[in-house]
């Protein structure tokens, strides 16, 4: 899972190579007319805006490696899948679309290896909303963890 974020990471590093050599030829273009110059502007106005996101993206993805890097105990992990669990027997369908949306984060399907992985993250704030959600629908909150059972963020594949 690291090794896909990392490679995430490297193709964005690309990319910002990429447009920055886009920018670098708007540099050695003749500016002499007018409106050459202001599309010119334009474009290297909208190839900086694309190096800043990128940029963005690269930060949320070393941020993600340092999430997923964050070890939970077997004890937390058993403990927050127990209690997906139990929530996840509800009988109110919508209910369960939101609790679902809150802590699944991706799903992949390998159609060749017949191999489904579902990435579930766990922080304090995703454990309030589903408290938030388990309240709206009546459904009991036993056993639910506390927010503070969950110091970081904690990535699990299943």
């Amino acid at each position: 899972m690291i090794d896909d974020v990392r490679t995430v990471i490297s193709n964005k590093q690309y990319e910002i190579a990429d447009v920055e050599q886009k920018l670098d030829r708007y540099d050695n273009l003749p500016t002499d007319d007018v409106e050459l110059a202001r599309q010119i502007k334009a474009q290297k106005s909208m190839l900086q805006n694309n190096i800043v996101s990128l940029h963005q993206e690269i930060k949320d993805c070393q941020q993600r490696i340092q999430s997923i890097g964050n070890s939970a105990t077997s004890d937390t992990i058993e403990t927050l899948l127990k209690w997906a669990y139990k929530i996840t027997q509800a009988d109110n369908k919508d209910y369960l679309k939101r609790v679902y949306a809150t802590f699944i984060d991706k799903i992949t399907f390998d159609a060749k290896k017949h191999i489904m992985k579902i990435q579930m993250c766990f922080s304090g704030s995703v454990i309030e909303q589903i408290k938030n959600y388990q309240q709206e629908a009546g459904v009991s909150q036993v056993e639910a963890p506390a927010s503070s059972y969950v110091q970081k963020e904690i990535v699990m594949v299943v």
